[in-house]
């Protein structure tokens, strides 16, 4: 009788210790783990954007691609473009509400 105790107090403890770790459900996503169809729509998404890039003026794309590609503050692409940094500020506005309603499409 003492054995059956002495177990049931390992069986608690055992479900206590385990019952504070999160457990995953396989229905959920796992991150860094994407279907098919998500890699397949942000590709596209992807590309609507590029699209939508290309279709500005040579100044705002210019301003766009330094950036998010060259990752350069607003300073830096005054600087490289011989304009002010408020410029650039304004320009990558412009740009931004440009692409959107690009991509929106008409209404």
């Amino acid at each position: 009788m003492w054995l059956c105790q002495i177990a049931k107090h390992l069986w608690y403890q055992w479900l206590a210790k385990h019952s504070r770790q999160k457990q995953v459900e396989l229905t959920e996503e796992i991150p860094g783990c994407d279907s098919p169809e998500a890699d397949t729509v942000r590709r596209m998404d992807k590309i609507a954007l590029y699209q939508a890039i290309h279709v500005l003026p040579e100044s705002m794309r210019e301003v766009v691609h330094m950036r998010l590609t060259g990752e350069f503050s607003f300073r830096e692409i005054g600087d490289i473009l011989g304009k002010n940094e408020n410029w650039a500020r304004t320009t990558f506005y412009r740009a931004k509400q440009k692409i959107m309603e690009h991509m929106e499409g008409p209404k």
